[in-house]
């Protein structure tokens, strides 16, 4: 493990993908807050947060994986975290007007609407940033960069859920959406410095 952590660039990846982990666990966990906070139906407003992330995956994820041998993956995953940086940043517009009042699940749907929008983004991230990483390690440490990756991503959703729950709940939802925002800003600061 040693060797893929020297890895400057390799590092600068993880590093990035740990901040996303967390700010997406942050930004989750201050949702439910929301849905709990305003005596909506949780399992049907965390359901339909589920199925507006995963949809686009659905129906891109073939799409995406026939433009992605054409781009230049570390721009691909710069301009996915951009883009997803000003969703986030749509979220909370929508969202501040409606904490001062009574929300409704007609409401939430521009939130939703946005998260299909983060999920459709993601739908050309996640190929790229695995497309990636055998450009950033050796052949021989892929093995390992991809468990450390795997071991690290587990625990970054569990922590932030655990840290999201509890920003959400002392801090507000605000906090917890303005989180993975800046989540994603770091991680376009961290890839702009990865050299290939």
């Amino acid at each position: 493990m040693r060797t893929v952590l020297a890895n400057v660039n390799f590092r600068r990846l993880w590093i990035s993908q740990i901040l996303l982990a967390l700010g997406d666990a942050l930004m989750q966990m201050g949702l439910l807050e929301l849905f709990h906070a305003h005596h909506l139906d949780e399992r049907a407003e965390t359901a339909k947060l589920f199925f507006a992330v995963s949809l686009p995956g659905l129906v891109l994820g073939p799409v995406a994986i026939a433009y992605l041998d054409r781009w230049q993956r570390r721009g691909v995953l710069m301009i996915s975290d951009a883009l997803r940086t000003v969703c986030v940043v749509g979220i909370l517009a929508c969202l501040l007007p409606l904490m001062a009042g009574p929300i409704t699940q007609r409401n939430l749907l521009p939130v939703y609407l946005i998260i299909g929008c983060i999920g459709s983004i993601t739908t050309f991230y996640l190929p790229a940033r695995s497309a990636l990483l055998p450009n950033l390690v050796e052949a021989g440490d892929l093995v390992k960069a991809n468990t450390l990756f795997a071991a690290s991503l587990a625990v970054a959703m569990v922590g932030g859920r655990a840290l999201g729950g509890f920003v959400a709940e002392e801090m507000g939802v605000t906090w917890a959406v303005l989180a993975n925002a800046v989540a994603y800003v770091g991680s376009v600061a961290l890839l702009s410095r990865i050299r290939m």
